[in-house]
């Protein structure tokens, strides 16, 4: 082998070992930031497409003002900012004597305004909104008090029933006592 064939095949491992190195140190790194570039440019296009849903609905919102007061009024009525429940005792009295039956006992016991903590993790509605628990009884058939916890669900206040106890009397009816939470707040 000549000695100007040695130079041109050292020249040429040492332009290939340039090139590795230019693809390894520079073109490696920048295919990752496009990746990472394509990567970013996907989630802001989903965080584009609610924006746009969102300035969507705001924009119906403002040519329909009186579709929103009544939904927004609807809303304030199920789950209101304050503890006021004077409403709820009337419609649950209201629902019991259009069921022929009486209710016996209402209380009601505000709960704390401070988030409860559970030790099993498991964080239940009334342990996380502000709340205020009722109680109360009835004395009816069956089928009325069944009627009665179906018809809760239907009333202007935001209820959960916690506990429902039921015995059954020798007169055939039954003593059913309930443990709820109403809910308020923000």
């Amino acid at each position: 082998m000549t000695e100007s064939l040695k130079r041109k095949i050292l020249l040429l491992i040492g332009v290939l070992g340039l090139f590795i190195g230019a693809l390894f140190f520079v073109v490696s790194p920048t295919l990752a930031n496009i990746s990472q570039n394509k990567k970013i440019l996907s989630e802001k296009q989903v965080e584009l497409k609610t924006l746009s849903s969102k300035v969507d609905t705001l924009q119906n919102i403002t040519k329909h003002p009186e579709e929103f007061k009544t939904i927004n009024d609807t809303v304030t009525n199920y789950w209101p900012d304050n503890q006021d429940i004077s409403k709820y005792i009337v419609q649950t009295e209201g629902l019991a004597t259009a069921k022929n039956s009486v209710l016996e006992n209402f209380s009601v016991t505000p709960q704390s305004s401070t988030k409860k903590k559970n030790d099993n993790k498991k964080v239940l509605a009334y342990q996380t909104f502000d709340s205020v628990q009722f109680s109360f009884s009835v004395k009816s058939h069956y089928a009325t008090v069944k009627e009665i916890i179906e018809s809760m669900e239907s009333l202007a206040r935001y209820n959960t029933l916690s506990s429902i106890n039921l015995i059954l009397n020798e007169d055939g009816l039954i003593n059913a006592s309930f443990i709820g939470n109403i809910f308020y707040g923000k």
